[in-house]
């Protein structure tokens, strides 16, 4: 799992409700920390219906959040950055369920 944003774009990030992408500097839990001020950080911003954006090995672009799927304007954005840095794929991580948002085969 990518957690350390070494080029500041919005591949590792927090993505705002209204589609703005937070880069995150260290990890996502102290950068939660860092706009919450709270230990249970993620969990706020997740109720609040903040995205947290990383990628795994595979090709693939993740938004995840354990209580709320990804809004219209966070999905279009999801799949505008998979597509700009060359991903195959754009995937929501729902903790119990994932669904494929986006793949490059679905492009003729």
């Amino acid at each position: 799992m990518k957690e350390i944003s070494q080029d500041a774009n919005c591949t590792a990030s927090w993505m705002k409700p209204d589609g703005t992408c937070i880069p995150i500097t260290l990890n996502h839990n102290s950068k939660a920390i860092e706009l919450v001020g709270d230990a249970d950080a993620m969990n706020i911003l997740w109720k609040k219906g903040w995205q947290r954006i990383t990628y795994y090995g595979g090709g693939a672009l993740y938004c995840h959040n354990d209580f709320k799927a990804p809004n219209n304007v966070q999905k279009r954005n999801v799949i505008d950055l998979a597509m700009e840095y060359g991903f195959t794929k754009a995937i929501y991580d729902g903790g119990k369920k994932t669904e494929l948002l986006w793949s490059r085969d679905d492009v003729l």
